[in-house]
Formats: C-alpha cells, sequence, structure tokens
C-alpha cells in the first residue's frame, strides 16, 4: 500500500482545518480571472471555481490506493503532490480563445518562486482515439502584491487554473463523473462508444461555434447605430486595426468611451 490509513484520516483532517484558505484563494482566483482576464479583454467565456471538498480528498487518496500509482507516505507528501484542492475553470465559447486566456492568466499570476507560471496543454486525443479529454493546466499563486488582508496566509497554496472551450469541457466534465470515478462500476462498450460519439460532436461543436461568431461580427459590421454591446463594439471596430489586439483591455476603452458619446462607427468618425 502506498498510502497508509492514518495519512488519510490525517491529511482529511489537516485540509478540514485549512479548507477556508483553499476556498478563498479560488475565489479570488476567479474573481481575477472573471473581472481582469475575460470581462476585461472582452473574451466571451464562464469563470466557475471551487475548493475540493474533504469527502473528495479522501476518496482520491483511496483512489490512489487503489492505484498503486502514488507514494505518499505522509500528510506533507498529500499536499505536496495533490495539487487540485483550489481549482478554477475558464471555459471560453470559442476554441481560438484558449491560448490568448493561457497567456493572460500567465502574465497576472505566479508561481511559486514568484515567476510566471508555466502551462501544461493536455490533448488526450493525439494519443488515444477515443479520449477527448483536451485543456491547458496552470499552478497560480497569487503575486506577493494580492497577499495582503485575508489573503496574507495563502502565499503557499496552489491553485489549478483550467483553461478549455465550451464544448470541450462538456466532454471533460461527463467523462470525469462516468469514467474516472465510476460509482457503479466499469463502464460498458455501449457507453465508451457513446463517449466517443459525444467526443467527435463535440470538436465539430467548436468548429461550429466559431464559425457563427464570425457570421455574428460580419453582421454587426455591416450594421448603423449605436454598439450594443463590449463584443460588438470589438467585432466593428477590429477592422479598423488590422494590426492590433483590439480585444486586449476592450472592457475598459468600451466603458471610458461612453461618457463622451463614441458609441457608434459613426460617431467615432465625427
Amino acid at each position: 500500500m502506498t498510502i497508509s490509513e492514518d495519512t488519510i484520516k490525517n491529511a482529511v483532517l489537516r485540509y478540514h482545518r485549512e479548507y477556508d484558505r483553499y476556498l478563498k484563494l479560488s475565489a479570488r482566483v476567479a474573481e481575477i480571472c472573471r473581472f481582469e482576464i475575460v470581462e476585461g479583454n472582452a473574451i466571451r467565456a464562464q469563470v466557475t471555481f471551487r475548493a475540493k471538498s474533504p469527502k473528495s480528498l479522501e476518496g482520491k487518496l483511496r483512489r490512489f490506493v487503489a492505484s498503486g500509482k502514488k507514494d505518499l507516505p505522509d500528510v506533507q507528501s498529500v499536499f505536496d503532490q495533490v495539487r487540485d484542492l483550489a481549482a478554477v475553470r475558464i471555459a471560453a465559447y470559442e476554441q481560438k480563445h484558449e491560448d490568448q486566456v493561457v497567456q493572460l492568466v500567465c502574465k497576472r499570476f505566479v508561481d511559486l518562486s514568484g515567476t510566471a507560471p508555466t502551462s501544461e496543454r493536455k490533448d488526450k486525443n493525439s494519443e488515444d482515439g477515443n479520449n477527448f479529454y483536451r485543456a491547458t493546466h496552470i499552478e497560480a499563486f497569487l503575486p506577493e502584491a494580492d497577499l495582503i488582508g485575508t489573503y496574507a496566509n495563502v502565499s503557499d497554496v496552489p491553485c489549478e487554473v483550467q483553461v478549455c472551450s465550451m464544448m470541450a469541457h462538456v466532454w471533460n466534465e461527463i467523462e470525469h463523473d462516468l469514467g474516472y470515478k465510476p460509482v457503479t462500476g466499469s463502464l460498458s462498450e455501449q457507453e465508451y462508444n457513446l463517449l466517443k460519439s459525444l467526443g467527435l460532436a463535440v470538436r465539430q461543436g467548436d468548429q461550429t461555434i466559431s464559425t457563427l461568431f464570425a457570421e455574428t461580427e460580419r453582421r454587426q459590421r455591416a450594421l448603423g447605430g449605436a454598439f450594443t454591446d463590449v463584443y460588438d463594439f470589438v467585432a466593428r471596430v477590429r477592422g479598423w486595426f488590422p494590426n492590433i489586439d483590439f480585444g486586449r483591455n476592450a472592457g475598459p476603452l468600451y466603458e471610458a468611451l461612453q461618457p463622451v458619446r463614441l458609441v457608434s462607427p459613426r460617431a467615432s468618425a465625427n
């Protein structure tokens, strides 16, 4: 056995005591991702967060025991190796925005040493034609400037930030619940086949969504009148500045133009 019962029991007890640190860290990282990264750059995405429950941690450790893949001799080794106790997910509507989000996350947060964190892109379909898991993982820590007040005691706590498309998220979650931690035994051949069919549909769905938003932007650029929202603003103005990433910080720019009534291409021209 790679993990003793005492280690599991004491690790879960410690996590019970420290749970609030992980919860507030994940909430803060999610807040930064939502307002500064997603909304600030006019990226259509959903941001969610969670701190793993003590019961989920216990279940994960028992799966490690069953698989024999982890050697966790003491409580500290559990916290050193289980790095997703606090987690944030950014699910972009369009797959093309994943890389941009990853870059912004790596720029905003740090690693344990205080430098820019690295990202790990996982696309398991390239190795297994039946596995459609796709996401980029980043182990993020709050920069020193954010470690004030109630966040002063989370300097050594990592938060796993996962970036994927909305469609990929659907497959990732379903496969995780059915395949990674099945509650009624191993999946049947039919279930595996249906998961594969869903994976193929998800990949096609990513392409369809990108085409849909491209057509929406084309239609919006052809319209006159006031900008309807920040996404409409970016779609219609981007063409004037082809060499500039106009989505970057578009949210604050859009808000700043409202008081001076630059609310349409015609007003901008005047």
